[in-house]
């Protein structure tokens, strides 16, 4: 839960917390599809469908979704070094 009392102590510090809220909804996109994608992996491994294609898609995301959570984890440490 969010403390509005600490956040009137430390009024500069709202953007970080608003930027790790946004990142971390962009974080739940990305783990959807993620989990979409790793779906359509699978059912291309039982169907016996374009597994190259498949992979390399679930590669990607996979990248992105690291990429993602690395800036996410950077602006955290930020936020408590104000």
């Amino acid at each position: 839960m969010f403390s509005k009392r600490l956040a009137g102590m430390v009024p500069e510090a709202r953007k970080y917390v608003a930027a790790s809220v946004a990142l971390q909804w962009v974080a739940l996109a990305a783990n959807i599809a993620l989990m979409l994608l790793m779906g359509a992996f699978v059912q291309s491994l039982v169907e016996g469908g374009d597994v190259a294609a498949a992979r390399a898609n679930l590669v990607m995301a996979a990248a992105a979704g690291d990429v993602g959570g690395a800036f996410e984890r950077r602006l955290s440490s930020c936020a408590f070094a104000v």
